[in-house]
């Protein structure tokens, strides 16, 4: 017994697996742009003034981008990400320690602060000493709320791109 299998139209049918191909990527770049972009404002506008952080200078909330999606081979990726223009951003973002050297006045006879209680201070000299800063996570709490709402909007670029 033989069995034959003969196709027609091939051509058109693999053509539209590509012009579908083409619209699911477009609508999902599209989709991941769209979210980042809200993303990256929620950061600024919500953690940084006041949720988390209040900026003073504004520096760190510049510092904060959105990399445009694109694909490289099977996935598309893009994201937010902060720049080395504000490097502190790290260290609210995840904790950690810094040193302070000793500080020694160079153009006063002594230095002046404004101590814990309120009171004035003036030394000769601040002994070095470490500072513990706390995890103030502004970033990586901000993707965590917004994972739903980047998935679904994925999943409806999907939809989009298929019905069409």
């Amino acid at each position: 017994m033989e069995v034959k299998f003969e196709m027609h139209g091939d051509r058109e049918l693999t053509a539209k697996c590509v012009r579908i191909a083409d619209r699911l990527q477009a609508e999902i770049i599209r989709s991941l742009n769209f979210a980042n972009t809200a993303l990256r404002t929620h950061i600024v506008k919500d953690k940084l003034e006041g949720q988390v952080l209040k900026s003073h200078s504004f520096n760190l909330a510049r510092s904060i981008i959105r990399i445009d999606a694109e694909r490289e081979g099977e996935v598309i990726t893009g994201g937010v990400a902060l720049t080395n223009t504000a490097r502190y951003g790290l260290i609210h973002e995840f904790g950690g320690t810094i040193h302070v050297p000793e500080i020694v006045p160079t153009k006063a006879k002594s230095l002046h602060w404004i101590g814990k209680g309120g009171e004035e201070v003036f030394a000769m000299h601040a002994q070095a000493h470490d500072v513990r800063m706390p995890e103030r996570s502004f970033m990586r709490s901000s993707f965590v709320e917004f994972r739903d709402r980047i998935e679904d909007q994925i999943r409806a670029a999907v939809r989009k791109a298929s019905e069409a």
